[in-house]
Formats: structure tokens, C-alpha cells, sequence
């Protein structure tokens, strides 16, 4: 609800995927071309070891502004885990979602990286789409 009305970009990744790591720089970069009020960044862990998670945040300097961390062993039950990734059907990493203002996915999978220009062009696409 508290980001209802922007775009959302969410990032499901684990600490021990090569991919996932090397996408962090990328992110805090994608994250400064736009305004924290247009779109939200979101990453979701999936690890049980809450410290290694925290060492990868600290060691790539993720604690930035309007990048919000999930780690799935905070998440009440895992019952609550496992409904969220079998009905989004994240069953690799990284794996990455677009979420627009009015709260539909409009892109998904693992092509949607920080590193991948279209991710931008298609981030811009929706806040130019939804503006007009």
C-alpha cells in the first residue's frame, strides 16, 4: 500500500549467485536516474542466514536511499514464502519484476537486470505511458 501509485522494481536474489551480486552496482545506478516518488527498488533475499545476507549488503554498499532490502527469513512463516514465489514463479536467480502504477506486473524474468538498458527504457516507458 505505502508505494501504491509508482512503479515498483523488485530484485529476487541470494547471496551465494555470481549474477545476482555483479547486478548490485548496476542497481544503485539505475536507482539514481529517477525520482523515489515515480518508482520503488526492492530487493528480496531468499536466505536463511540473515548475517551473510547483511555482509553482502555492507560489502556492496547497498544501504542506500530508496532501495528497500526484504530478506524472506523476516517474512512470518514460510508457508508465506513459498505461496509468494510459486505464484510469481520465481524459480531462478536473479530474477526481476516491473510492477506498474496501478500494481501490474508488466515485466518479468531475468532479462529485466539492472544492467540491461532495456530495463531503463522500459521503466521510462511506464512512467511516460501512465503521465499522458
Amino acid at each position: 500500500d505505502k508505494h501504491r501509485g509508482k512503479i515498483i522494481y523488485i530484485n529476487f536474489w541470494v547471496p551465494w549467485c555470481p549474477p545476482c551480486l555483479a547486478e548490485m552496482k548496476p542497481l544503485k545506478e539505475l536507482r539514481q536516474k529517477y525520482k523515489p516518488e515515480d518508482v520503488v527498488f526492492i530487493t528480496i533475499c531468499n536466505n536463511k542466514n540473515k548475517e551473510r545476507i547483511k555482509e553482502v549488503l555492507d560489502t556492496n554498499e547497498m544501504h542506500v536511499p530508496g532501495i528497500h532490502h526484504v530478506m524472506t527469513v523476516d517474512l512470518p512463516n514460510n508457508d508465506e514464502q513459498y505461496k509468494m514465489y510459486n505464484q510469481l514463479n520465481v524459480n531462478s536467480y536473479p530474477y526481476y519484476f516491473i510492477i506498474n502504477r496501478k500494481g501490474v506486473i508488466v515485466n518479468y524474468g531475468s532479462m529485466m537486470r539492472p544492467s540491461y538498458p532495456g530495463t531503463a527504457e522500459c521503466i521510462e516507458l511506464w512512467l511516460e505511458k501512465e503521465v499522458h
